[in-house]
């Protein structure tokens, strides 16, 4: 059970949750399920931070900050004490590993070509569960997790690490939009007199 939660975390995941962000300007999201209960918190503590903080019901502190550039990895806290895991991945892909303790890896991966769907895949390359974003000013997405995903011990930490990560990609893709049509020098033409 999720700490702070009246139901098991599990029952949350198959009922259907969905990351929203509550307002434009925030650097805030909630873990919601269907019925409205708040799941989760995630915070950037500073905008444009790699470091994020989710906040269970309970006030228990998940502190997830990326590290490296080339060969990335992120650190991950619990209650300010360190997770025995590892999520590695490269720059410019995105697509990463999880290590466990146990030595159960689970992959993290693009779900199409447009990066706006992500997926958690078992060793075996079953599918685990999907993060399908939307909103271009408001970010938000749902989590569709697969029958099996409920056997996963790390499912909450699988939920929280996935959305950081969407929220990093989706960051650095606005940045690299914006540096393009920056350095291209567009401007905006003033009279378009025929």
């Amino acid at each position: 059970m999720a700490a702070g939660l009246p139901l098991p975390f599990e029952y949350y995941i198959a009922q259907g949750i969905r990351w929203i962000q509550p307002g434009i300007w925030k650097t805030m999201y909630e873990l919601r399920s269907r019925d409205g209960t708040v799941i989760a918190t995630f915070t950037q503590p500073r905008p444009g931070s790699a470091q994020a903080e989710v906040i269970e019901p309970d006030g228990t502190r998940w502190t997830l900050r990326r590290k490296g550039v080339l060969r990335r990895q992120v650190i991950i806290q619990r209650g300010g004490e360190p997770l025995n895991v590892v999520f590695r991945y490269r720059t410019f892909s995105d697509n990463g590993a999880l290590h466990l303790p146990d030595g159960r890896v689970y992959r993290w991966q693009a779900g199409d070509f447009y990066e706006s769907s992500w997926a958690w895949l078992a060793e075996s390359d079953q599918f685990l569960g999907g993060f399908y974003a939307d909103g271009r000013l408001i970010y938000n997405a749902d989590l569709a997790p697969a029958p099996i995903a409920a056997n996963v011990p790390a499912l909450p930490l699988m939920t929280y690490l996935g959305w950081y990560l969407v929220v990093l990609h989706d960051r650095e893709r606005k940045a690299i939009r914006t540096n393009a049509t920056a350095g291209h020098g567009l401007t905006k033409v003033e009279s378009t007199e025929w």
